[in-house]
């Protein structure tokens, strides 16, 4: 594939539906080396088989991001296959499921804190490596659609 981004490597978490999946496809169609990671195996399979079928370069891992261990072996998996990663894609993230105002205040700040440590952890792997990162890309998703539902989610009380 030819592309804008021939020859990088991008690294996409929650990319086994909706944005993440987008984003990988895109970024396979603009010559990435795309590693899609998820939980969700049959989703990560199709998403694989249709970015091969466009001509990509890919690595699908099964992988839960919340856990460390996984984290390490994501970061592993990657370096051994591509040698490095110049774009880390957080879109790994978990819903809250029903009103704002109807959950307990716990529970409540988990969802959105979840691709923050993610990115953390990430990161941390990654920079602990031998690779050098000259200008690594990082983008977190969650952040942007907590931003973005919110005040929907407010409104529907109204």
């Amino acid at each position: 594939m030819a592309g804008k981004l021939v020859g990088q490597v991008a690294l996409v978490t929650g990319a086994s539906s909706g944005i993440g999946e987008a984003t990988a496809i895109a970024l396979a169609a603009e010559g990435a080396k795309v590693v899609v990671v998820a939980r969700r195996r049959a989703r990560l399979d199709a998403l694989a088989q249709r970015i091969q079928q466009q001509g990509g370069t890919l690595l699908p891992i099964m992988a839960d991001i919340a856990d460390e261990t996984q984290v390490r072996e994501v970061v592993s998996q990657t370096q051994a296959q591509f040698g490095r990663i110049d774009c880390l894609i957080n879109n790994a993230g978990l819903m809250l499921l029903g009103m704002i105002d109807e959950s307990e205040t716990p529970t409540v700040p988990y969802p959105f804190a979840v691709p923050v440590r993610v990115l953390l952890k990430l990161v941390q792997q990654m920079s602990t490596g031998e690779q050098e990162y000259a200008a690594p890309r990082f983008q977190t998703l969650q952040l942007v659609q907590f931003l973005l539902l919110v005040p929907v989610a407010l409104k529907q009380g109204d």
